[in-house]
């Protein structure tokens, strides 16, 4: 009985990604062939690679009243902290030509939630009533419109913030049924908790090897490769542009071919 291991490494190219960078898709023109007579097939993680800088504000925008007039201002997608965002709206008041310390926002470390000071006019509203408002970032229900009764005031808001909007990544792929969760097979071949800060590399190798069992891989000859990088929700990230690597092992067995035994008679 012999095994045999075909290590894969996958390395995401700008050219072959999806825009937003979360799913690699390639055709090899050598595929990924276990024999018909392989048993005991199984796909291992070796290592990955990939950058911590999935934007957690896609499609947002401030929504303001000064003065009884309604303004709002998209934010540019990105990755933010709360230093950030208290910069854009900072920068927001001053292109209205506003005081910038008029409305701000700050942390309370102890409660983790978010600060409002109001130093205008106590008809000044900070506005999260559709989708496109921070709501959810910033720990504010949907719908609340939020007002000083007075200035200066500071108004907390009602739920912690949630900044950090990915825990962990989760590797997909169309090759292998992968691990089940919940009785259900979507492809998934690893996740990783991030431990690095947003901005950085974070690289992963298993402490463990794990082979996850794929006995669907026998006697198919794979071409069409795609790999997905999603949280922990299940939901592609964007990646920003940035390219990503996944170092797979591929090991089965094989008996060895049966010897062939000629039977020689030597007359003497």
């Amino acid at each position: 009985m012999i095994q045999i291991h075909s290590p894969k490494i996958f390395v995401s190219t700008r050219d072959k990604t999806t825009p937003d960078g979360s799913t690699y898709r390639l055709y090899l023109s050598e595929p990924i062939e276990v024999p018909r007579e392989a048993f005991n097939a199984s796909v291992s993680v070796m290592n990955a690679t990939f950058w911590f800088n999935f934007p957690n504000i896609i499609g947002k925008a401030w929504h303001v009243r000064l003065d009884g007039v309604y303004y709002t201002t998209a934010i540019p997608d990105g990755l933010y902290g709360l230093g950030e965002l208290a910069a854009s709206l900072s920068r927001f008041l001053t292109n209205l030509q506003a005081d910038p310390e008029r409305i701000t926002i700050s942390g309370d470390d102890a409660t983790q939630k978010i600060l409002f000071t109001f130093n205008g006019d106590p008809d000044d509203e900070l506005l999260f009533v559709d989708e496109s408002s921070l709501y959810r970032i910033l720990g504010v229900d949907l719908g609340t419109i939020i007002s000083p009764a007075a200035t200066p005031e500071i108004i907390s808001a009602a739920n912690t913030a949630q900044f950090n909007s990915v825990n962990s990544v989760t590797f997909k792929t169309n090759i292998i049924r992968g691990i089940p969760k919940n009785g259900l097979f979507d492809g998934t071949i690893v996740q990783i908790p991030l431990t690095v800060f947003p901005g950085s590399q974070q690289t992963y190798e298993p402490p463990i090897k794990f082979e996850i069992p794929s006995p669907e891989l026998i006697g198919r000859k794979v071409h069409d490769v795609e790999l997905r990088i999603c949280d922990e929700n299940g939901e592609v990230v964007n990646t920003l542009g940035e390219t990503f690597s996944v170092s797979l092992n591929i090991s089965y067995y094989i008996y060895p071919p049966p010897r062939t035994v000629r039977n020689i008679n030597v007359d003497v």
